[in-house]
């Protein structure tokens, strides 16, 4: 009974979001169906919903553009790698940030240059997350950007997820940079590198 619920809510998403009637989560609704597996799939589905969301990072209001940032990342859709890029010079942190975070889920490669930019982002949960996304792609073009802000970045959030990010690419220069840390006197900074220097061991 609760899944023919959800089948007829997504039914009438789609509906609605064909119809591109007010409302601006629409687009948002509908992408959780499809990835949720919920309702039937016709030809297109995923174009149309991808097509959506681009439209509303591009265009849409505050939130709008907020949520479609986090959702471009979640449907796993290499044709988003461009909008999200360009969302990287939002002037919204929040729009930002949530583009950071999705090319990181998207792996995206071509992405690494604009993220490392990134790094220097004014505000702590944008580098955060750039960090993050850098650890996710693992391309070792981030180390010696990894490794010179843990030197520079004044917040110890930031350099904890630098670690663990620098564990996750992996390779001599990387590890030495952790492993310099666990004699650290900051002692969460230092037990962060040891955590991540002996996870990196037994692999």
């Amino acid at each position: 009974m609760e899944r023919k619920l959800q089948n007829a809510e997504c039914k009438l998403q789609k509906s609605k979001y064909r119809e591109r009637h007010h409302g601006q989560r629409l687009s948002i609704s509908f992408a959780f169906c499809i990835r949720s597996g919920q309702g039937p799939r016709d030809a297109g589905e995923d174009a149309v919903s991808l097509e959506s969301l681009i439209s509303d990072l591009k265009n849409g209001l505050g939130m709008v553009r907020v949520n479609a940032a986090a959702e471009l990342g979640k449907l796993r859709d290499k044709g988003a790698e461009k909008a999200l890029i360009e969302a990287l010079g939002d002037g919204n942190m929040a729009v930002r940030n949530n583009a950071v975070f999705s090319l990181g889920e998207l792996r995206s490669q071509d992405a690494v240059p604009r993220l490392i930019v990134m790094l220097s982002d004014p505000e702590e949960r944008v580098r955060k997350s750039a960090v993050k996304a850098l650890g996710m792609i693992g391309k070792r073009d981030a180390i010696a950007p990894l490794i010179q802000l843990l030197a520079s970045d004044p917040s110890a959030i930031v350099k904890r997820s630098a670690i663990r990010s620098l564990g996750q690419i992996g390779g001599p220069k990387a590890m030495q940079a952790v492993e310099s840390f666990i004699s650290r006197p900051d002692a969460i900074l230092a037990a962060m590198a040891k955590q991540v220097l002996e996870k990196y061991n037994n692999r």
